[in-house]
């Protein structure tokens, strides 16, 4: 059923029409997607090296503000859909995981093993394959 409004009270108000541009803005508040769009090694966000040399530290801005801050972020659930990338690429050992949010960005760990790479080098977080993805929900 479209075209239908229900109102509070017994005052008929005039017809609301949002755009899809609104309404898909109103969404964005409570869940955000991101995903290779089907090709490979498409990157996401640069960070650095953690000082234990395996684990990279990435920061993401989000496309729109979320209503609150992000409280939990979907992956497609294998570790070797991600890699972290310097000079080489590296596949993950782990699927990235939500360390700290805010409305408007998250930090994101990416975990490999032993590569040899220094505290503070600059990476990239990569979606390895065509059907990666992380999503972020702000749900109430």
């Amino acid at each position: 059923i479209t075209g239908v409004q229900l109102e509070v009270g017994s005052q008929a108000t005039a017809f609301e029409h949002r755009s899809f541009g609104e309404e898909l803005d109103l969404c964005y508040r409570y869940y955000q997607r991101y995903t290779a769009d089907g090709n490979s090694y498409r990157y996401l966000c640069m960070g650095s090296m953690d000082n234990d040399s395996n684990v990279g530290q990435f920061y993401m801005q989000f496309l729109k503000p979320f209503r609150s801050a992000v409280s939990t972020m979907d992956t497609s659930g294998t570790a070797s859909d991600y890699a972290m990338r310097r000079d080489s690429t590296q596949t993950c050992t782990s699927v990235p995981a939500l360390y700290a949010t805010t409305t408007h960005s998250a930090y994101i760990t990416f975990t490999v093993s032993g590569v040899g790479w220094a505290t503070g080098d600059a990476l990239s977080a990569v979606f390895k394959s065509s059907s990666a993805y992380l999503g972020f929900s702000a749900e109430l």
